[in-house]
């Protein structure tokens, strides 16, 4: 493919607004001109993460895509969906979306738990609570190295 035919087709890719169409071109461009997601990315200049997080979309069910182009659901939605590879379960979340109401967070919370096996029950743990439990596992080890950690739920932890 000859440079100014790829600048236009990122071109045309930059100005496309239809997420479904944009997922479909970059997987052609890949496909058809076998040209690297990586490289399609830097000349897009966006993250590989940006472009995969398209790619996914192409998985979901025609039942989940029609209700984006209804607008039942958003495009957060849609990609927090493209995270499951299970087309079965990718169908039951959206039910529970349309059932449910659920926001793209508590989406988000369901897809995790589903691909990592957590489960988000009860009140965050303190910050006392958590120096507590550190200082008495380095009374039993000093040598342990324990550091605590904040999630993005602004819950802490430690590891």
């Amino acid at each position: 493919m000859d440079s100014l035919k790829l600048a236009q087709i990122l071109l045309h890719l930059r100005d496309e607004h239809d997420p479904i169409k944009k997922a479909h071109a970059l997987k052609e461009l890949h496909d058809t001109h076998d040209i690297a997601y990586s490289y399609i990315a830097k000349e897009l200049e966006v993250s590989p993460a940006y472009v995969s997080s398209y790619i996914r979309l192409l998985r979901l069910p025609e039942l989940v895509l029609d209700g984006y182009y209804t607008n039942t659901i958003s495009l957060t939605h849609l990609f927090i969906l493209a995270r499951v590879k299970d087309k079965e379960q990718i169908v039951t979340l959206y039910e529970n979306i349309l059932t449910h109401g659920m926001s793209a967070l508590e989406l988000d919370e369901a897809v995790r738990n589903i691909l990592h096996g957590t489960v988000s029950e009860g009140e965050p743990v303190h910050s006392s609570a958590i120096r507590a439990i550190e200082q008495k596992i380095k009374h039993i080890n000093p040598h342990a190295n324990v550091k605590s950690c904040t999630n993005t739920n602004k819950n802490e932890g430690f590891y």
